[in-house]
């Protein structure tokens, strides 16, 4: 389902039309009575970042205690899932390492750290889940339905549309201008996960956007969702190079370093790739992106039709 705003509705209740949408989809593939599989894990996952991203679209009009509330809310939900998330990605992660290591010492380095890891990632049972896993998938689906319904309760006394999505979207834009130029002045682990974070917030953000600006916003999201890809891909390796460093993992420095080298070259070249595509994507000055997505929001944007038996003055 494509998430994004109609011409003739409020950007609040596009926002909440959104939300109970996706916060029914996400009810319904949690609740049905089946054994749930990684894939669900991650759409819990997913959708919770996009309300995350959505309440900071509104952060500047909502009173603070209430955004802290609801953010918080949402990524405890997400990080109740993150051991399963994680122990997966490790192991797709070494299969990628392994394609890519040479013959010999650093392939079987490599199938040392998947046997490792693979009984603590249960992958023996790989459509069934345990009991805390199943209970935090339903909390996730709470905190969404929670969350759609703080939407629609939000006094939000802006009229004028641009208006209310533009400072958070200034925000949005220009937070993931610096967070990139953070990673490429400091290029550590923290600062590229930042930058990462940015960047997966402004996506959802300005793909709610697409049929405002169909050509260039198609472009600019299509870009932000490939270098998003790539700092996951960054970050994933960080994840994987904790879990091998991990008493749990059981295994000894002289048996990982292989394992680490692979990931240091492969970290290396995804940063590049990464600060490439990130200029490519983040061309535009802030004021001046802002600028020109304003023109044709107001050019896109009609206001809601006027109800049956109404006038137009007593509509407004």
């Amino acid at each position: 389902m494509k998430l994004r705003f109609q011409t003739r509705e409020s950007a609040q209740d596009g926002l909440f039309r959104l939300a109970v949408a996706e916060a029914g989809a996400i009810a319904q593939r949690v609740h049905e009575p089946c054994d749930h599989t990684p894939q669900d894990v991650h759409a819990v996952r997913l959708a919770t970042k996009r309300f995350r991203a959505w309440w900071h679209l509104l952060r500047p009009f909502i009173c603070e205690s209430e955004f802290q509330a609801q953010n918080g809310h949402l990524r405890e939900a997400a990080e109740s899932l993150a051991p399963q998330r994680d122990c997966r990605v490790a192991l797709e992660t070494l299969s990628v390492l392994r394609d890519q290591a040479g013959a010999g010492a650093q392939q079987a380095a490599v199938d040392a750290c998947i046997q490792a890891l693979t009984p603590a990632c249960n992958t023996s049972r790989p459509m069934a889940f345990d009991a805390p896993t199943e209970l935090a998938l339903r909390k996730g689906a709470h905190a969404l339905a929670d969350s759609a319904a703080a939407l629609a309760r939000l006094p939000l006394a802006i009229t004028d549309d641009w208006d209310l999505l533009q400072p958070g979207l200034a925000a949005s834009y220009s937070r993931t201008c610096r967070a990139m130029r953070r990673a490429r002045h400091r290029p550590t682990v923290k600062d590229f996960h930042i930058w990462r974070t940015q960047v997966k917030r402004l996506y959802y953000q300005l793909d709610l956007l697409r049929p405002v600006w169909p050509g260039h916003l198609k472009r600019l999201t299509h870009r932000l969702k490939k270098l998003g890809d790539l700092l996951g891909e960054d970050h994933d390796l960080w994840v994987l190079q904790e879990l091998l460093a991990s008493q749990n993992a059981g295994l000894t420095s002289d048996a990982i370093e292989p394992v680490l080298h692979l990931i240091c070259r492969r970290t290396g070249d995804l940063r590049r790739r990464c600060l490439h595509l990130g200029r490519r994507a983040l061309d535009d000055k802030p004021r001046t992106f802002l600028r020109k997505l304003g023109r044709h929001y107001r050019d896109w944007h009609l206001p809601a039709p006027v109800p049956t038996g109404a006038s137009p003055v007593a509509a407004a």
